[in-house]
């Protein structure tokens, strides 16, 4: 659904721009728990709330789609990969930084998690059914990258790196279309 919903609408290969295509797997801690302690209507709305800080910090090329239980992904286009990894990391810090405030009085905490790959579209791929492919690879390395972030021993800031990069895995996809 996430292919067919957002390829169409994103400005990929406009002019010599836009030419990265980016997938953002975001998986949401402590919203099992919030559900048990708070019930199902605090729950939904910590999930809205949740969806509309990830909205409001994607880039405007970029579309959100609650995926899985727990999960959202983020496809994205952009000038460069550094710009997804960019993306990623604010999207992680704007979830781990500020608890979710549902009421005046009831501020919850949530951690985002973010595989991510993102790979360089070539001009004659962008209207091909490779595209489909190439989708469909960049959703893989995705899956794996969280897969591989959720696998690390639990870390601590210890002056060594910040929150971010305990919460972000991103990394280059590549797809033989020949």
């Amino acid at each position: 659904y996430a292919m067919n919903a957002s390829l169409p609408n994103l400005p990929l290969g406009s002019g010599n721009q836009n030419q990265w295509l980016g997938v953002l797997r975001i998986k949401l801690s402590g919203l099992t728990a919030i559900k048990q302690e708070h019930g199902s209507r605090i729950y939904r709305d910590t999930l809205q709330a949740i969806a509309g800080r990830l909205q409001n910090n994607c880039d405007p090329r970029s579309w959100l789609f609650h995926d899985r239980q727990h999960e959202m992904l983020c496809v994205t286009c952009h000038n460069s990969a550094t710009e997804a990894h960019t993306l990623g990391q604010r999207l992680v810090e704007t979830i781990h930084n500020h608890p979710i405030a549902v009421s005046y009085r009831l501020l919850l905490k949530v951690t985002a998690y973010i595989g991510g790959s993102t790979m360089f579209v070539p001009n004659d791929v962008m209207e091909s059914e490779a595209m489909q492919i190439l989708f469909e690879e960049l959703i893989r390395e995705a899956d794996q990258g969280l897969e591989y972030l959720l696998a690390q021993p639990t870390k601590t800031a210890n002056g060594s790196g910040t929150t971010t990069d305990y919460h972000l895995y991103l990394r280059m996809a590549g797809v033989n279309f020949e």
